[in-house]
This record gives structure tokens, sequence and C-alpha cells, in this order.
């Protein structure tokens, strides 16, 4: 067992499949399946269920899943202390992205000049679900997250609305209008519209506009809640319907999957937020760097 094969479970347990996680550790598909294998085999159990391209962990892999998930995130916050000691340094700033969502050339940017203008600053990047967002922003154990905006909601929120992504839906590569062009969001009311539940008990912008079009015309809209992107991915691979899904998303790196264009759908507007009873002095020197344009489109 070795440090490669841990994170090659972990990140297939995450994403629901071996081609994702690939991507995500930047190795091959095969390298991902022979660390799994070798895994299984050292441990005498089996970690996942394979089906259609699909990863589901079995009881077995659930519980090494949460034993080594909570041991990442002990070795993070111990090595982080051992950096801090170690070296020069300015503080830190971590931001969080909701799972899925790449980092985009704004950001990126904002980075590499944060870096430059005040260097030893530790800068920490991390995915998570829209409820845990949440929770972490409020006990400002993350100092500022990217969301769409209107997706969570908190009494000391401060946001900054700084670009937008376009939209697309997202369709299993076996549907017959996988490779059609000049479609309207009428071809496909029909379907199951699978949404990620963000825990705030409302319907988000998509979710209305599919119920706006299906009342149109005549159509009992379908919608199927999931708790994570994980979910989701996994059902539109599957073929269990269809889902609302931004550019910047790592599902586009799906290969079971296409992308449509609708004029229907339109681009979704991406906000920073950060909890303004947060002190940490690097929110402000990195919100500094970022060259927001909330009508610039990705």
């Amino acid at each position: 067992m070795n440090s490669l094969q841990i994170k090659c479970f972990l990140e297939v347990a995450r994403h629901g499949n071996f081609s994702s996680a690939a991507k995500f550790l930047f190795i091959s598909q095969p390298s991902v399946s022979r660390n799994i294998q070798e895994l299984e085999k050292e441990w005498n159990v089996t970690l996942f269920i394979r089906k259609w391209g699909s990863a589901t962990l079995t009881e077995a892999g659930n519980i090494m899943y949460d034993y080594y998930s909570a041991m990442e995130s002990e070795y993070k916050k111990v090595l982080a202390k051992a950096q801090h000691a170690h070296t020069h340094y300015n503080g830190s700033v971590s931001i969080d992205l909701v799972h899925g969502q790449m980092l985009n050339s704004i950001i990126r940017e904002a980075i590499r000049d944060m870096n430059k203008r005040w260097p030893g600053t530790e800068l920490r990047i991390e995915r998570h679900d829209y409820d845990e967002i949440r929770e972490r922003l409020i006990k400002k154990e993350v100092d500022i997250a990217e969301i769409p905006r209107d997706a969570i909601s908190f009494k000391d929120e401060k946001t900054l609305a700084y670009c937008k992504y376009e939209t697309y839906l997202v369709i299993p590569d076996s549907s017959p209008y996988a490779y059609k062009k000049d479609l309207t969001i009428e071809a496909f009311l029909e379907e199951t519209l699978i949404a990620v539940d963000k825990n705030n008990g409302e319907p988000d912008e998509f979710e209305l506009l599919w119920a706006r079009e299906c009342a149109k015309h005549g159509i009992e809209p379908k919608i199927r809640k999931v708790s994570d992107i994980k979910q989701q991915e996994i059902l539109v691979e599957l073929g269990e319907g269809v889902s609302v899904c931004n550019i910047n998303h790592m599902l586009t790196n799906s290969p079971h999957t296409k992308f449509v264009l609708l004029n229907e759908l339109y681009p979704l507007p991406f906000v920073l937020v950060w909890n303004k009873t947060n002190t940490n002095p690097n929110i402000k020197k990195f919100l500094e760097c970022v060259n927001a344009n909330p009508e610039m489109v990705i």
C-alpha cells in the first residue's frame, strides 16, 4: 500500500468512476484501475461495484473510505502546521469550490497575482457540497467560496459578483439527440431533470425554468433531487435523466455525456462569498487580486 493507491481509492469514491478520477489525478485510467486492484488484493476486500462505467463503494469500501478520508483530513492539518513552522509564513487564505467545479481563469490569475504581491501566503483549495460550504463559512473554517449566485445564504455573508458561466443541458451519449444540432428544450421535457439538492428548501433557477417550460407544453415536470454532484453525474451517464451544468464543471470531461447548448438556458452568475466577521486579512488581499467582471461569460 502506498500514498498513490490511497489517492486513487479516495478519488474514485468521490467521482464515481475511474475515468474522472484519472483526469483529476492527471494519470491514466489503467493506472488508477491497477492501483485499486492492488489495494483490493492487499486488503482482501472488494472496494467497488463496477457497472456501466460507474464505480460504487461496497460496504467494505465505505468503511475504508471513512477511515482514509478522515486520515487525509488530519494529515493536511498536521502538514500545514509543519510547513508553518518550517517556512517564512504570511498567513493563509482558503477557498472552497463546489464538488465538480474546476478553477477558472479569474481565480488562477488571482492566485498568481497574490503569490507575486504577498509571497509566503499559503493558498488552500478544497471542494465540498453546498451545505458543507455554508457551514464552513459560518464556522470560519474556510475564508472564501465560489458558488452560483443565491445557492446558499447565511446571516453574515458578503458577496462579490465576478463572472458568469455558460450553461448547457447535459445528456447521456446514448440519447438520440446526442449528435443533433439546433435543438430546443422542448425535445427533452419528457426526461427527468436530475438536480442537486442544495438543502435550502428552494428550487434553483433552472428547476423553475424546467417547470415553466413543461407547463407551457402541457407536460408534468419530472425532477429528481440527489444529494451531490457525484450522484448527478452517475445518473446522467446511466441514462436516468438529464441535468443542467456549467462549462467549468468536471462533467465536461466525462466520455459518456454530451453538452447541448439551448437558447432557453442562460449564463449562470457566480459569486465569491465570505463571512464578514472573518478577520483574516488575507481575504481582502485575495479579493484585491480578483479581476471581477460580472458580465463576462466563461
